[in-house]
């Protein structure tokens, strides 16, 4: 068989396996092609959908935040407005108790700031604490106080 002549038939009959074999290897080849782009769409899906869940969730959070913040906002200005009614309301007392009344904050910031210049005068370190406290409060109640007139009095323009 070394001598062999090929006849037209059999190069035709190798020429169709050939063309056979090599169609069928390019339909895998782009068989593989589509499963790998696909594979590669659904990673990108599943990737941008992790992103849209992680920005859901950050918006949720600061919906959760907000509404925290805003129930403490609420809580916050009902407890000055039930502390301004309290400074406002009189009840059926005489007029001298609701005028003595009147007369407790003033006291009050004048005796703080009394105390705070006795302290701030004293050289004695033990005080220093005491003198802390006491200006804290000080300037507590001289912000809150007359900061709350000045408030009421815009209100009421």
């Amino acid at each position: 068989m070394v001598g062999r002549i090929i006849t037209v038939r059999e190069v035709q009959m190798i020429d169709s396996l050939t063309t056979a074999a090599s169609g069928g290897v390019l339909g895998l080849f782009g068989s593989l092609l589509s499963k790998g782009m696909g594979l590669i769409d659904g990673w990108q899906m599943r990737k941008s959908q992790a992103q849209i869940f992680a920005h859901e969730i950050r918006l949720l959070e600061l919906q959760q935040q907000y509404q925290q913040w805003h129930q403490q906002m609420q809580l916050q200005s009902q407890t000055v407005q039930a502390s301004y009614r309290h400074d406002t309301s009189t009840g059926k007392a005489d007029r001298w108790v609701i005028n003595l009344l009147r007369l407790v904050r003033p006291c009050l910031t004048v005796g703080l700031i009394l105390c705070v210049m006795v302290l701030a005068s004293a050289d004695q370190l033990y005080y220093q604490s005491i003198a802390d406290a006491l200006l804290f409060c000080c300037t507590t109640a001289i912000t809150w106080w007359f900061g709350d007139r000045a408030m009421v009095n815009n209100s009421k323009q």
